[in-house]
């Protein structure tokens, strides 16, 4: 059996859907099963052997008259293709070949299909996304195997969530990767925050930085807060000229800096508005960090039922006590910490995860 993933960019200021690509190609190379990913052309997909690349030839729409003309080669000699996300010409192209040559095919929407991402921002950008998914919606859902989500929260908010196609597929962390220390300081202050991934309202970073603005000066002259990752240049000018000197900006990061800082923080935060499940706040439940998170973020539910972090409305009154009942209460960060490493290691361990990959994979083909 040979798998194709496509995706149309490898670089890790992407966040989330790239790391799944990656792990997934990993695990399925452990199981011994061949399989490439289909991408842009960058230095990081240079560096992955895994990842035959194209040349872009626009930056709108991920267009690229190389995977127009080439892609053929690679889909007609795969038993299936699995797609990450939904707006790029590589998974308009992708389905296209996949019929053309008749090749079972899988869709990661990642949350591109979360109704409340859809409708964020510019009412411009919504009704592009609407009309977007109108046209090419109903071709994606007639030649999916299966369209699959990662989260019960994300596939109940989906389009195509509730239709019969549609399954959950955890996929996780590569347990293997995590337990990476410093050996340094990385913070200065006894009280030690930590929120990474990209720099958009979306994300509630706005409401993060506003909630450590906002805190009581008995405790937040011992907090610090750290914020990696990196977004457009108009909005993070304007966070940064709101924040305090406790939030300290160190752009984006990945590899063994990304784990040293999660293995060194106290409270990783995910405040988000809406998100289908963060591959930051795994990553955090795996490092055994106490986590912050809103009722819209993917997991929130069984975060709650496990007793495993705060899940709190997207509320900046609410965020400020929560960070503030952690800082109190030793007690309540271990509970968490256990709590949440516990159910991460049970459900969001990729080497235990990739079986069910293997499984769909295999029963279509």
């Amino acid at each position: 059996m040979k798998v194709l993933q496509v995706i149309p960019y490898m670089e890790t200021k992407y966040g989330g859907p790239v790391f799944v690509t990656t792990t997934i190609s990993y695990f399925l190379n452990f199981n011994n099963i061949e399989n490439k990913i289909l991408s842009i052309d960058s230095k990081q997909a240079q560096n992955n052997s895994d990842v035959i690349t194209y040349k872009k030839t626009s930056r709108f729409w991920f267009f690229s008259i190389d995977f127009l003309l080439n892609a053929h080669k690679e889909v007609r000699g795969c038993d299936c293709l699995l797609v990450h996300g939904v707006y790029s010409f590589f998974t308009f192209w992708a389905y296209t070949l996949a019929l053309v040559y008749r090749k079972k095919i899988f869709l990661r929407p990642a949350g591109t299909l979360d109704i409340d991402s859809i409708f964020d921002g510019h009412r411009f950008k919504a009704l592009a996304r609407i009309f977007y998914l109108t046209v090419t919606g109903i071709f994606i859902y007639l030649i999916s195997c299966k369209i699959i989500f990662n989260s019960s929260k994300e596939k109940s908010n989906s389009l195509l969530g509730s239709t019969r196609k549609a399954i959950i597929l955890p996929n996780g962390i590569n347990l293997k990767a995590v337990n990476v220390k410093s050996g340094s300081k990385i913070f200065n202050k006894p009280y030690k925050l930590f929120f990474m991934g990209r720099l958009d309202p979306i994300k509630g970073i706005d409401l993060l930085i506003n909630a450590v603005n906002n805190l009581d000066e008995k405790i937040k002259k011992d907090v610090e807060l750290i914020v990696a990752g990196d977004g457009q240049y108009n909005f993070v000018r304007r966070i940064k000229s709101q924040s305090c000197s406790n939030i300290k900006y160190i752009g984006h990061i990945e590899g063994r800096l990304k784990y040293q800082y999660l293995n060194e923080c106290d409270i990783y935060l995910q405040p988000s508005k809406t998100e289908g499940l963060s591959n930051s706040m795994l990553e955090a439940m795996f490092c055994q960090v106490a986590i912050i998170t809103t009722k819209n973020v993917g997991l929130s539910r069984e975060l709650i039922e496990k007793d495993a972090a705060e899940v709190i409305d997207f509320d900046v009154t609410q965020l400020i006590m929560s960070i503030t009942k952690l800082i109190k209460s030793k007690e309540l960060v271990e509970r968490y910490k256990a709590n949440s490493f516990y159910f991460a290691n049970k459900s969001y361990n990729f080497e235990k995860n990739i079986h069910n990959y293997i499984k769909i994979f295999r029963e279509s083909c």
